[in-house]
């Protein structure tokens, strides 16, 4: 029996509640390996002033397998500015026949 391959996909949306703007369409960005996502959000975080509000690997780890959805809201004094989403989803569903039925 053939393992399933899994990708993650980062969805950020700009979601401030103070302003009367709509929400952004969020960004979407894909991994093939959670470590991977975890330390390319890690950098940019930091490298964007938003160290004070770190997310632990073991917190996205432990939400993906119970729930397959990872949500954290950056906020600064209590208004939101981001929402972040992280998904597990099957790349290729291991199927034998694809679909194709018997030929009558």
């Amino acid at each position: 029996m053939k393992k399933s391959r899994y990708i993650y996909i980062l969805s950020l949306s700009f979601e401030n509640s103070k302003l009367w703007i709509r929400r952004s369409e969020p960004i979407k960005t894909y991994f093939s390996n959670l470590r991977l996502l975890h330390s390319a959000l890690e950098s940019a975080l930091k490298t964007n002033g938003w160290e004070d509000q770190p997310i632990s690997y073991s917190s996205i780890y432990r939400a993906l397998q119970t729930r397959n959805k990872f949500v954290k809201t950056l906020t600064v004094l209590q208004v939101a500015y981001y929402k972040m989403e992280i998904e597990k989803v099957i790349l290729n569903d291991t199927t034998a026949a694809i679909g194709i039925e018997k030929k009558p």
